[in-house]
């Protein structure tokens, strides 16, 4: 864990479940997912090397060693999201959802929020965990655009400066970052959350917090 979540005081989160280095290792197996950098344990043992190939054969041994580093800061995806994919993402759910594009219209700038995610500048660890979130998690990923939509039309209309909105929508887009490490079927529609569970929900954005403090 960083040493600034540590200073704050924050709890230490549960970044080591399988959950989100199996969608990793299962999305390798429909596209190339490449190590564009070794991959080393937190002992120093290196697990994979530059260039190889990520798929479920695996799973095993990226979830039973502590990582040195994110597995998003050394992966990179063969159809990986870019800010012109967010945008293209951006018009399907427009077109899709009449309560979403209503409130772009009322926004004042129908277009304006496609533009903005066109022109974002995201480091490559987030597009490539937005990628495994939009490939293995899809409806989280559609609630994510929807958090930037509804965010994008309330700086619109409180009229922030283009760089607070900027910022406001790479806010949104990684909210929900860390409950990719929750197990998808504490969130399936129809379970009831236990108390004992309950915690592994309430975790998720420190460990949204760990993973984008390791972010350049």
């Amino acid at each position: 864990m960083s040493s600034d979540a540590h200073s704050a005081g924050l709890p230490e989160p549960m970044d080591q479940r399988p959950h989100y280095v199996r969608s990793v290792a299962e999305l390798g197996e429909s596209q190339a997912i490449v190590a564009h950098q070794d991959i080393y344990a937190s002992n120093g043992m290196k697990l994979l090397a530059r260039g190889s190939s990520v798929d479920c054969s695996h799973i095993d041994l990226l979830s039973r060693h502590k990582l040195r580093a994110p597995l998003d800061l050394a992966l990179a995806a063969e159809n990986q999201v870019d800010p012109t994919q967010l945008a293209f993402e951006a018009n399907k759910l427009l077109a899709a959802d009449p309560i979403m594009a209503a409130l772009a219209e009322r926004s004042g700038d129908r277009l304006g929020f496609r533009q903005c995610l066109g022109a974002l500048q995201l480091p490559a660890p987030i597009m490539f965990r937005l990628t495994v979130m939009r490939e293995m998690r899809c409806a989280l990923f559609e609630h994510t655009l929807r958090i930037a939509l509804i965010t994008y039309a309330l700086a619109v209309r409180m009229k922030l400066p283009q760089r607070a909105l900027n910022e406001l929508l790479v806010a949104a887009l990684c909210h929900d970052l860390g409950e990719m490490h929750t197990d998808p079927d504490l969130l399936a529609p129809g379970h009831r959350i236990t108390i004992d569970e309950r915690r592994f929900i309430h975790v998720h954005p420190v460990t949204g917090y760990v993973l984008l403090s390791d972010v350049p």
